[in-house]
């Protein structure tokens, strides 16, 4: 029975493998075809139009994440991602997540305030799955908030139990008062939105896979994006988690400093 499940498990592998390769090249061209007319390679382009080609770019990138996310989910049981650890500044991957989701921020009249300090040394991280996070997050973020609403992205060395491995304050400057004589061994990232609260049976529950969003300004359910979150952050060893708040909902996430790793084993 053991053999039969580990062959079904490999057999279904193989196919979402064989379906996403089908999946990327027809994306693969409608990116290279917009971007070649948006070049005004055929011809010059009025606004309207570049502004439409723009957003078809943006949506073929899109699809392209959501299925690179679904083969990652079913593979990872599988396969031992290697991860490029680098010492990369996280301000780059937060205006690059920015710049990904700006027609959603344009369409919503969303103002974002963002304020993230520069991360200490012997912070490492994969640099692109780093963005992936941040982008999944901030999409879900411009999911709920409401028009004209406002979202809040901080980030700031922190200080991580390192018995429980917990992270659960969510208040960043009582926390930071209250940790002035221990020196910070990791970096947090917190996304704070305008919109509905999360239900509380349910906070813990939205970052799994299985999980659906149930549309709307419901948040019982988190979706792909955010299963696909906690995954990057247990490939890092760090943690993911939200809350939620009367003002809205935080989404929050906390990588280690290498120089401290053996405090927080």
């Amino acid at each position: 029975m053991l053999f039969r499940s580990q062959e079904y498990d490999h057999d279904r592998t193989n196919f979402l493998a064989r379906s996403i390769h089908d999946f990327r090249a027809p994306l693969t061209a409608i990116s290279g075809y917009c971007g070649l007319l948006l070049e005004e390679e055929l011809g010059p382009l009025t606004t309207d139009q570049r502004e439409v080609l723009g957003r078809m770019q943006h949506s073929a990138t899109r699809l392209s994440r959501i299925t690179n996310s679904m083969f990652q989910l079913s593979i990872r049981r599988n396969v031992d991602h290697a991860l490029n650890l680098e010492n990369a500044d996280m301000r780059d991957c937060v205006n690059q997540a920015l710049h990904e989701i700006a027609l959603f921020l344009e369409d919503k009249r969303i103002s974002v305030r963002v304020e993230v300090e520069q991360a200490p040394d012997g912070l490492l991280f994969d640099e692109s799955l780093m963005e992936q996070t941040l982008v999944n997050l901030l999409d879900n973020a411009c999911k709920f908030t409401p028009r004209n609403g406002t979202i809040e992205i901080r980030g700031y060395p922190f200080f991580w139990e390192r018995r429980t491995c917990q992270a659960i304050s969510l208040d960043a400057s009582t926390d930071r008062r209250g940790k002035l004589t221990v020196v910070p061994n990791s970096y947090r990232v917190d996304i704070r939105d305008s919109g509905p609260g999360i239900p509380a049976m349910h906070v813990v529950k939205i970052f799994e896979e299985y999980t659906s969003y149930s549309g709307g300004q419901d948040r019982s359910g988190g979706g792909l994006g955010l299963a696909i979150c906690r995954m990057i952050l247990q490939q890092h060893r760090g943690q993911v988690w939200a809350e939620s708040h009367a003002a809205g909902a935080v989404f929050s996430f906390v990588l280690r400093s290498e120089e401290h790793t053996s405090e927080l084993q």
